[in-house]
């Protein structure tokens, strides 16, 4: 029986990502049907050599095997019970000084001691044979860290005479299902799996993310892929030179972009974001002004952002603009209101405050005629049982700016 595409593409909707992506990866047949109908991924996170698809992570690694019935060392064992070593060993490694501890770990294991070494273990093997016929008690404290030497020597000439196979694999893990482990021999360099990975999940096909969020360490490993995003999400220290090819012009203006304000600068996929949400980091502002309508800030405990966004942008307000502001300190409401109770401000406000929570509202006339309109709130739950304030709570401020 054949299915149309408008059969096959109902039927794919009652498939989940982490179902459709299984099959496609184990079904030739069924990846050239599929590929043809959109994937919609409801929040995809990409990460230094995998991501995660709706809570399904997908992996590559590098898996050391040794022969049947040795244990591997432990950092070995604990990198293979997640998914392998995610960087190259052995002939891919191109420069062993600069790699990670992990990658020179198992070189300087896999080497076995060095000519030092063996010297050394000679002469401490001579020494022990000189003084283990002597009862003395001062000698026991030598005697026992003379074995330990020696037996540390020669546990690492063993290690290095043992037979092992490194495998490139892809780990598939979801909580609900047993996780999948695909294998290939180590043949080639794990960039090239994760490039090889990269594509085969996203090139070739229409593809739908509502939320993306970009971990740190990623870096694309696919030039030409396009994403169609709806709402981006940047971890901090992540570099944006690493994502800002990858998000396609179709999807301009995102709904919504978070930012750490280390990494913000300007472009159009944060210039005409709808919403901002820009944490501070207790650091200053870039210059110049936001062309955005609606900003989230997260101050930390910069009470004065507020006060230098509202200023600005009241002295030359061309669009109708919303900001909210979290920020975390007890007295900000004081202080903002004795910033802008200067004479240049016309201000009238009102304040209701309890035993759970504060409430301030109050409005601002500029010399242009703009208006400022500020609403301050703490509530209840940021509030210990004796009425002092809980550790990293916030305040919340909402303004609204409007032209004259």
């Amino acid at each position: 029986m054949r299915v149309s595409n408008v059969g096959m593409e109902a039927i794919l909707d009652y498939m989940t990502t982490d179902f459709r992506l299984r099959l496609s990866g184990s079904n030739p047949r069924f990846r050239q049907i599929e590929k043809r109908c959109p994937l919609h991924i409801k929040t995809l996170q990409l990460k230094e050599k995998g991501f995660n698809i709706d809570g399904t992570e997908f992996r590559v690694g590098i898996y050391r095997q040794y022969s049947p019935g040795i244990k591997p060392p432990g950092d070995i064992s604990r990198l293979n019970s997640i998914g392998g070593l995610q960087y190259d060993t052995g002939i891919f490694v191109t420069d062993l000084k600069k790699a990670c501890y992990e990658v020179q770990y198992r070189a300087k294991l896999d080497k076995g001691p060095s000519e030092k070494e063996m010297r050394e273990k000679f002469a401490m093997e001579q020494r022990l044979g000189e003084i283990l016929e002597h009862e003395k008690k001062e000698l026991n404290k030598e005697k026992a860290e003379l074995r330990a030497k020696i037996r540390t020597i020669n546990e690492k000439e063993a290690m290095s005479n043992l037979q092992f196979k490194e495998y490139l694999i892809l780990s598939i893990t979801n909580p609900k299902t047993p996780t999948i482990w695909v294998s290939v021999p180590y043949t080639y360099p794990i960039e090239e799996a994760w490039r090889r990975l990269m594509e085969k999940v996203f090139t070739g096909r229409a593809l739908q993310v509502d939320k993306l969020v970009v971990n740190p360490k990623f870096k694309n490993p696919v030039k030409n892929l396009k994403l169609n995003v709806q709402h981006l999400d940047l971890e901090k220290w992540m570099e944006f030179r690493d994502v800002k090819d990858l998000i396609s012009k179709e999807s301009l203006p995102l709904e919504t972009v978070k930012v750490h304000v280390s990494i913000y600068e300007r472009h159009p996929i944060f210039d005409t974001a709808k919403f901002l949400n820009l944490i501070m980091e207790n650091r200053l502002l870039p210059e110049g002004m936001f062309p955005n309508s609606r900003i989230h800030f997260n101050c930390g405990e910069r009470a004065g952002t507020p006060v230098r966004i509202a200023l600005d942008y009241a002295e030359d307000p061309e669009i109708e603009r919303h900001f909210t502001f979290s920020i975390e300190r007890e007295d900000d409401w004081k202080r903002i209101l004795n910033k802008f109770g200067t004479d240049r401000l016309k201000m009238q406000w009102e304040m209701i405050k309890d035993d759970e929570s504060i409430q301030m509202h109050f409005t601002y006339e500029d010399e242009s005629g703009a208006l400022l309109d500020f609403t301050f709130e703490r509530f209840p739950e940021s509030f210990n049982p004796d009425g002092s304030l809980k550790s990293g709570s916030y305040s919340h401020i909402r303004m609204i700016i409007k032209p004259n």
